[in-house]
């Protein structure tokens, strides 16, 4: 693996992820907002680089040589248009140099923690089952045949054998994550599992960036920012999907996340530049994974719900949730989910495109969700004190508009959660212990934030009253 060409491959969607946001959301400034921006722009950055690698006639291996100097000269263009500052957050509550120290130390400790993941990740193969089999089958098929041919389920494989087509388990997957690996292995000019696992320790680095930096953006101090940051970066299931690295939930979780933390940005300070970021980021979620159409329509309804006067939101909800269930069992219903289609659903069944159709009917799964939760070492005390927090904390938080929001979103996020395991055949997945950590995994930062909001709020209570 070549370093210099790794970082090469890194520091240019870097860059333009940068000059997109300033230019949306304005020049940064405060080290938090520097932070905060380059968590964001990395995974910006390399979403728009994915979807330029689709323009027809730009060979896998020749990705980065033909795309590498366009997007330096755009990236110039977009911070010379990038000239305003972004607009300051609320300040936050005084601390003292006590909780400097502490904060300090806390994110000195997870960039200790990363060097074991980081070699981790260099000496360990693409070791689990999804990740080699789908992610990692697709960017390597598509950089050995020098071309990023579609893929087709194996029985029309075998029907059209002259067909120019790669045959895989799960053609409907979105092939944004396997892009990201074709272009980190252009740039080496060879195909480099090395340097394509690597991406994963880099993205823990701007999932804490963004936990960070968003955090404090919203006002949190920076003890409370760090503290939460340092709990979700030390999460085992987190840190296995570093050093194992492969899977695409973690990206999908880091840009839910970006997502999440800029609408309760908008909804608390009213920016357009936040909604429209909010808006960006959630648009882009169904390119990484198909659940990620799931969370774009969650984060469409929250916004809706914040937009309505407080004492209306609960009424129209409850009305909302009664009309759809009494349409989906009398006519049946059609939604329209960006990102999969229209979905319809009725007495005992879901049809969704690419999917298929779900029975829906009761699976008794609850002693495999209580020990995922609960009694396996994937989470560590996360799910017996997350709730604790949250009653602790519930004045504080009801009284937030940035904290209602991602309220609202787990809300949703924990009734899709129920009736996905025990509602539809998803359910093996809850008995055999394993997609249902790795669906729980997208929600957990979000899940994270929203505790840490508590703080701010109540500091902000007490600042006032003195």
């Amino acid at each position: 693996m070549s370093p210099v060409a790794f970082v090469a491959a890194l520091l240019l969607p870097l860059a333009l992820g940068l000059g997109l946001i300033a230019l949306i959301g304005g020049r940064p400034v405060g080290a938090w907002a520097w932070l905060r921006l380059l968590g964001e722009g990395f995974l910006l950055g390399l979403l728009v680089v994915a979807g330029l690698m689709m323009v027809p006639g730009i060979r896998p291996a020749d990705s980065f040589a033909v795309l590498a100097l366009p997007i330096a000269a755009f990236t110039v263009g977009l911070f010379a248009l990038a000239r305003r500052p972004m607009p300051q957050p609320l300040p936050d509550a005084a601390q003292s140099p006590l909780e400097t120290a502490l904060a300090s130390m806390a994110l000195g400790l997870m960039g200790l923690h990363l060097l074991p993941l980081w070699q981790e990740a260099c000496q360990l193969p693409t070791l689990p089952w999804d990740a080699w089999s789908t992610w990692m089958y697709k960017a390597r098929a598509w950089f050995e045949q020098e071309a990023f041919l579609p893929f087709v389920d194996p029985a029309a494989a075998v029907a059209q054998p002259g067909r120019e087509a790669l045959a895989t388990l799960a053609p409907h997957y979105p092939n944004a994550v396997p892009r990201f690996a074709v272009w980190v292995a252009s740039a080496q000019g060879e195909w480099s599992g090395m340097a394509v696992r690597l991406l994963w320790p880099v993205l823990w680095l701007a999932l804490g960036a963004c936990c960070y930096g968003g955090l404090r953006a919203l006002g949190l101090a920076s003890a409370a920012a760090a503290a939460a940051t340092a709990a979700l970066l030390s999460l085992p299931l987190l840190n296995h999907h570093v050093a194992l690295a492969g899977y695409a939930d973690l990206w999908l979780a880091t840009l839910l996340l970006m997502a999440a933390l800029r609408l309760a940005a908008f909804v608390r300070e009213r920016r357009r530049a936040d909604a429209a970021l909010a808006l960006v980021f959630a648009l882009l979620l169904p390119t990484i994974k198909l659940e990620g159409a799931v969370w774009l329509l969650g984060l469409l309804a929250t916004a809706a719900i914040m937009l309505m006067p407080r004492a209306t939101r609960t009424p129209v909800v409850l009305a909302a949730i009664v009309l759809v269930a009494v349409l989906a069992t009398t006519t049946g219903l059609a939604v329209p989910v960006p990102g999969l289609g229209m979905v319809a659903l009725a007495w005992g069944e879901a049809i969704i495109p690419g999917v298929g159709t779900l029975e829906l009917h009761w699976r008794p799964v609850g002693t495999e969700v209580f020990a995922t939760l609960f009694r396996l070492p994937n989470w560590h005390l996360l799910w017996y004190v997350w709730p604790a927090l949250l009653a602790w904390r519930w004045r504080a938080l009801r009284d937030d508009p940035a904290a209602a929001a991602l309220a609202w979103f787990m809300l949703y996020a924990a009734a899709f959660l129920f009736a996905l395991f025990f509602f539809t055949d998803a359910s093996r997945w809850a008995e055999n212990l394993t997609s249902v950590n790795r669906v729980l995994l997208q929600i957990v930062p979000t899940a994270i934030a929203l505790a840490a909001l508590g703080f701010r709020a109540s500091s902000a209570r007490d600042d006032r009253s003195r």
